[in-house]
């Protein structure tokens, strides 16, 4: 059976499971920009979703080249995911720990081989590219297999925005956008932003966290939230499957000028470094080329949902 087209909205008999999200959760995201969710989902909900990623994959192999083995797009549109998005729990969960109303935007799988190192370090400048500087984005991402932070790898790696924030990253995006799509790029500039970005990733793996996760569990995280991929040293054939949620504030509105220049670019613009984010013509924003720049995400005919 395809879960992508044959399991209906609403067809799991349970989706979260037993999420412990209390004042401390709220808090350590409120200062860190993340925090591991235990228990987030039933292993119901992580079966459908494995399998629904597995069919995709094979739809959409290739991606990132040498980054990742394999990655899939556009997984919100499927009913299985529709059915966790929905999901009454499950917005109350996020609700509760960002504290605001949320938009879902894009659902993707990414799978490493053994071997692989993933992406490097960056943080939300394509997956909220198309948002002004400072709308709220989010990522939810989801391990598909037992994550051993200190065994095979295969996870991610953050800081905590409590040590160092990627905002500067989007804002500096935002007052390069004008002059890039003149066709004046400050290369010089760019430059300096490129040695300031290479002079950071010591300072990163210095500070940077690394959690173990059980089947079932998640990380949110917000977009200045700056994150890696950790490589993958299982053995043999191993892979490593997972999937990211994105969501933007319900109050997000639409920023055509900086979208533009950050595309163009091939992502990066605040760091000066042109990274293999944007890959295969993937428009992040495609979903809400409907909106008009500085107007609200949720104006969009295909935001028919807020959680």
């Amino acid at each position: 059976m395809s879960v992508s087209e044959t399991k209906g909205v609403g067809s799991i008999e349970q989706i979260v499971d037993d999420p412990d999200i209390g004042d401390a959760t709220i808090e350590d995201f409120a200062r860190d920009g993340f925090v591991r969710l235990r228990r987030l989902f039933t292993h119901e909900a992580i079966d459908g979703i494995c399998q629904l990623s597995e069919e995709k994959l094979a739809e959409q192999a290739g991606g990132y080249a040498a980054n990742l083995s394999r990655v899939a797009y556009r997984l919100h549109e499927t009913t299985h995911m529709q059915a966790i998005l929905r999901d009454p729990r499950f917005g109350a969960v996020l609700r509760a720990v960002t504290g605001t109303k949320l938009i879902p935007c894009e659902a993707q799988a990414f799978e490493l081989a053994s071997g692989t190192s993933g992406i490097p370090w960056h943080y939300g400048f394509v997956s909220f590219g198309y948002v002004r500087a400072r709308d709220l984005g989010y990522t939810l991402w989801i391990p598909l297999s037992p994550i051993d932070a200190v065994g095979d790898g295969g996870g991610m790696a953050y800081v905590p925005e409590s040590v160092i924030s990627a905002r500067h990253g989007f804002d500096m995006g935002t007052l390069l956008a004008p002059a890039m799509n003149a066709g004046n790029a400050p290369t010089d500039l760019l430059a300096a932003f490129a040695d300031a970005n290479a002079a950071m990733q010591p300072l990163f793996e210095e500070h940077k966290v690394e959690h173990s996760f059980d089947v079932g569990d998640a990380l949110l995280f917000n977009k200045y939230v700056w994150h890696r991929s950790s490589p993958y040293r299982g053995e043999g054939e191993k892979r490593r499957l997972g999937i990211a949620l994105r969501f933007v504030g319900a109050d997000a509105r639409m920023d055509r000028t900086r979208w533009t220049a950050e595309f163009n670019f091939g992502g990066g613009l605040g760091i000066g470094t042109e990274a293999p984010i944007v890959a295969g013509k993937e428009d992040r924003f495609a979903r809400f080329v409907d909106v008009d720049d500085g107007d609200l995400i949720s104006s969009s005919p295909s935001v028919d949902f807020i959680i």
